[in-house]
C-alpha cells in the first residue's frame, strides 16, 4: 500500500509539520509514502493543455502520485480558502489520480473562525474527483504550536495518528472490494 501525504501550500510551515506527523505515523505502519511538499516543485499554471506539455515538475507528480491508494493533503486556510496553488494542483492533474482513492485533509490557520473551510471547499472537490472522502479531518491552528513550529497540542497527534489510520484502514478495505 502506498499513501501520498501532500503539504499543499507555499505559504507557511504548519502545513507541512502536519505532514511530517502524519509521514511518522504512515511509517511506524510500514506504509509507503510518498511525500510531496509543494514548496520542492515547480507546478505549472492549468491552461488546458495536454499533459505531456507541461514542466517536468507537473509531470513527476503526476507520475509519483498515479499508483497511490489514498491521499492525505494538508493545507494552510487563507481567508477561509484553500491556497490557489492547491486549486491548480486539483486542476493539472487528471481527475484519474483520484477515482475511487482515498482522500483525507488537515489543515492550518489562524484562527478557529475558518474550520469550515474544509467543508466548502473539499467536500465537493473530491465527490466531483470521485474520490473516497473520510469524514474527519484535522484543523489546526496557532495555538496548536510552539514558536519552533513544533505540534504541543496532544489533541492534534492523536488526531492525526486517527486520521492516518482511518485512511489505512479504508484503503484497505476498498482495495478488496474492487480486486
Amino acid at each position: 500500500m502506498k499513501i501520498a501525504v501532500i503539504s499543499g501550500t507555499l505559504v507557511g510551515s504548519k502545513p507541512a509539520v502536519l505532514a511530517n506527523q502524519a509521514v511518522v505515523n504512515l511509517q511506524q505502519k510500514n506504509i509507503e509514502v510518498v511525500y510531496i511538499n509543494f514548496k520542492d516543485y515547480e507546478l505549472e499554471f492549468c491552461d488546458g493543455r495536454p499533459i505531456n506539455q507541461y514542466n517536468q515538475d507537473t509531470q513527476e507528480l503526476i507520475r509519483l502520485l498515479n499508483d497511490v491508494q489514498g491521499f492525505i493533503i494538508t493545507t494552510s486556510i487563507l481567508h477561509g480558502q484553500i491556497p490557489g496553488v492547491l486549486k491548480n494542483f486539483f486542476e493539472v492533474l487528471p481527475i484519474s489520480i483520484f477515482e475511487n482513492k482515498v482522500m483525507s485533509f488537515m489543515a492550518s490557520a489562524g484562527n478557529e473562525r475558518h474550520y469550515l473551510a474544509i467543508e466548502h471547499s473539499f467536500r465537493p472537490l473530491s465527490s466531483y474527483l470521485n474520490a473516497i472522502s473520510i469524514p474527519e479531518y484535522v484543523y489546526s491552528v496557532s495555538s496548536d504550536f510552539n514558536k519552533s513550529n513544533e505540534i504541543i497540542n496532544k489533541d492534534i497527534v492523536s488526531e492525526i495518528e486517527s486520521l492516518v489510520d482511518k485512511v489505512i484502514h479504508i484503503a484497505r478495505l476498498y482495495e478488496r472490494l474492487i480486486i
